[in-house]
């Protein structure tokens, strides 16, 4: 797992993503004069209830043993959820006609964050829904409108 510089006490504290972005800030002890280590978590995050050591312990083992090398692949489930209903709010708050700006900006936002291949929310829900072709000309439009017109 990545790790900071130690210390000049020795301690280092790990700055892994798997670790950080679950919520936990986790610090390994050395133990003189045996070459014993311990490691320490100084902080959890409080905004997930509930969250605590079997959740760590969740995330290093999915480390270890499920090869988890991505954040999403050894996400607890307390913190999955809490993700979900923070998105659910914030979705919420949003206004029912955002203006023209605010759409671009939030597709720029998200192309930049999330590139090409993330084209879902975390609940497996895409993004975006096609709903129809725009014509480019005024031509086009009104070949789109012919077979309407029978």
């Amino acid at each position: 797992m990545e790790k900071q510089s130690p210390e000049l006490s020795g301690e280092v504290f790990f700055c892994d993503p798997r670790l950080v972005a679950n919520g936990f800030k986790v610090r390994l002890i050395p133990v003189l004069p045996s070459a014993e280590r311990h490691l320490e978590v100084t902080a959890m995050a409080d905004c997930v209830p509930f969250l605590g050591v079997e959740d760590l312990r969740e995330i290093l083992t999915a480390v270890l043993h499920g090869k988890a090398r991505s954040v999403k692949e050894c996400r607890p489930l307390k913190v999955t959820n809490y993700l979900k209903g923070e998105a659910v709010r914030l979705v919420r708050q949003l206004p029912a006609s955002p203006s023209r700006a605010d759409v671009e900006e939030t597709l720029r936002r998200m192309e930049r964050q999330l590139g090409e291949k993330n084209r879902t929310c975390i609940h497996g829900r895409p993004f975006l829904q096609h709903m129809g072709d725009v014509p480019s000309s005024e031509e086009e439009a009104r070949k789109m409108l012919r077979p309407l017109e029978l």
